[in-house]
């Protein structure tokens, strides 16, 4: 549970700071709270199976200028903690451990892993990530650390807020320092709330509080505690005057009211049932578990709706191809080149070398300058090889409207997907960058396409002339209409200059022989041989061009700013809350 509480705040924090713009509000503040607090609590857990009989932690916590360092010193009964009239004065962590052996504290290094650890004297200046511990011999609550921390509320609070939380968290007994002037500050009730899942003991000590307002000030609290769901009677409240001219000491205080506070200390030291942190930790994760895991999955939803969006893309380019070429009696030309194919299978044998030779001699010259003239002239894709066949430009054609399409659906939905406008316009831009190459492999994938599909086209000239062997009649007139056909081909390949081979030969003779063999009994053998060629075509379009573009424009997430990302999917997400539920099996 630890390993991926950690992922995840790290992945809050790197999201957070892709989107922090300018001094406002920094993004997922409070999830990042409760992400830190969650993981220390469940570092410490650890630690504590290996150090059940650690001293009592009292952590110190409080706004600023509530007096937390001299309520500290009065608890060491000595002036260790450094006191200031200076909002901030204390940024780090202080630990005072009173009646100390040596090695007893040699699991903090551990807790505070990645925090460097200093002296009292040397705290001044060090990072934030910084932490004391100091020997402060025998004192009122001794055994015990008593820790004194940072302020929640100050500006540059977010700088330690970290810190605090982790303190907090290995705390076995709680005390809020608050003054009159800030116990009913927003902060310390959002402070309190995100703690009380914990049940960590708490008391609560109202500082510098005149005796004319106590009362008050008092009932005033511990109306707040009811209404923020907390058993007030579960809660002790302490007060302590306050002294215009008190040192850091705490010299001139009420020695009863001090007491008093010691005791309550005391008492609650003695109630601890660290052996009821796993069970409320679990309750705390599983609290915020939706509020955690809410940005994942809709970022997951991002990623199945562009899976869904690109298959659907794949379909509708399918469909085109079947429609526009493949079911067009116009653009349809493959079933043409088969039957161009079975032109030169009903050669007559005498004749075939001569005329091969004729039309070869004849054309040559002709395909030489129409070759020329369409790298001149000739139709070509905006970064791409020229067109040279119908089904090739409609093939481009498609490629070029799906990738626009898909753009235009991106850009709409970074309009209209909550919390996902950043996922949805860096796809939108990806594609727009990427179009151009896009275009140019799918491009090269048409030509390899079309020539590893040549020899589909051969295999249905080959069955359409094994049936037409088993009728010699038919065959010998076809064979009679070659002749004729390539005759009338090579006057015409001289005469008129055409665009292409099937103009210049092909053309003629083709329709002639469609026409004989559609009036033949063969009429049905050669629908079927036609429907059975669309359909290997469009099995081979599906399979080495629609699948590799598919694969190309889904992977573009992938070049997506990580620093963006959670970058946690489904599997691992599925398994942290199965990690979680047998966490709170005790597993």
């Amino acid at each position: 549970m630890l390993e991926f509480i950690t992922r995840l705040k790290e992945r809050y924090q790197s999201v957070a700071r892709a989107q922090q713009h300018g001094e406002g509000h920094p993004p997922f503040d409070d999830t990042l709270a409760s992400l830190t607090l969650a993981e220390a609590a469940l570092h410490m857990l650890e630690i504590g199976r290996d150090w059940p009989d650690r001293k009592p932690q009292i952590v110190v916590i409080g706004p600023t200028q509530a007096g937390k360092s001299t309520v500290v010193n009065l608890l060491l009964g000595r002036p260790l903690a450094g006191v200031s009239a200076l909002a901030g004065f204390t940024v780090h962590p202080q630990g005072f451990d009173t009646g100390g052996g040596d090695g007893e504290n040699d699991w903090l290094p551990r807790f505070f892993a990645g925090y460097q650890q200093r002296s009292i004297d040397d705290l001044a200046g060090a990072p934030y990530r910084a932490y004391a511990l100091a020997r402060a011999g025998d004192g009122p609550l001794s055994p015990a650390v008593i820790w004194d921390t940072p302020d929640f509320d100050s500006v540059d609070a977010g700088g330690y807020r970290d810190a605090v939380l982790r303190t907090i968290a290995l705390a076995d007994l709680l005390l809020l320092v608050v003054s009159k002037d800030k116990y009913a500050d927003q902060r310390v009730w959002q402070t309190l709330e995100l703690l009380l899942p914990l049940r960590i003991p708490l008391v609560i000590c109202i500082n510098k509080l005149d005796m004319e307002s106590r009362k008050v000030v008092v009932e005033s609290l511990r109306g707040q505690l009811r209404a923020a769901g907390m058993a007030e009677e579960r809660v002790p409240v302490c007060t302590l005057p306050y002294r215009k001219d008190l040192d850091r000491s705490g010299r001139g205080l009420d020695p009863a009211q001090v007491d008093l506070l010691r005791q309550t200390l005391r008492r609650e030291l003695s109630a601890i049932d660290r052996d009821s942190r796993r069970r409320h930790l679990h309750h705390f994760i599983r609290q915020h578990w939706p509020e955690w895991i809410a940005p994942v999955q809709a970022e997951q939803a991002a990623d199945a709706a562009w899976d869904e969006m690109v298959e659907q893309a794949m379909k509708n380019a399918l469909a085109d191809y079947r429609r526009d070429y493949l079911d067009h009696p116009q653009n349809y030309e493959t079933f043409q080149q088969a039957i161009a194919e079975l032109l030169t299978l009903l050669e007559i044998p005498i004749l075939a070398d001569s005329l091969g030779r004729a039309r070869q001699l004849i054309t040559w010259p002709l395909r030489q300058l129409i070759g020329a003239g369409r790298s001149l002239f000739g139709k070509r894709s905006e970064n791409g090889p020229p067109d040279s066949n119908q089904e090739q430009r409609l093939l481009n054609q498609i490629c070029h409207h799906t990738l626009i399409h898909l753009a235009e659906e991106a850009l709409h939905n970074s309009e209209t997907d909550p919390g996902q406008e950043s996922w949805w316009r860096g796809i939108a831009t990806l594609l727009r960058e990427r179009r151009p190459e896009l275009e140019q492999q799918f491009a090269r994938s048409v030509d390899n396409y079309q020539e590893r599909f040549r020899p589909e086209i051969e295999r249905s000239a080959r069955s359409l002339y094994e049936q037409l062997q088993q009728q010699p009649a038919t065959l010998n007139s076809l064979r009679a209409a070659r002749v004729t056909a390539d005759a009338a081909a090579v006057v015409v390949a001289v005469k008129s200059g055409g665009l292409n081979m099937h103009d210049l030969i092909v053309a003629p003779a083709m329709l002639s022989l469609t026409s004989m063999l559609t009036e033949s009994t063969l009429g049905h053998y050669m629908d079927r041989v036609a429907a059975e060629l669309k359909q290997r075509q469009l099995e081979a379009v599906r399979e080495e061009l629609l699948a590799p573009l598919r694969g190309r424009i889904r992977q573009l997430r992938e070049q997506l700013d990580p620093a963006r990302r959670f970058g946690i999917g489904a599997e691992e997400l599925s398994a942290a809350e199965q990690e979680l539920q047998e966490f709170g099996d005790g597993r």
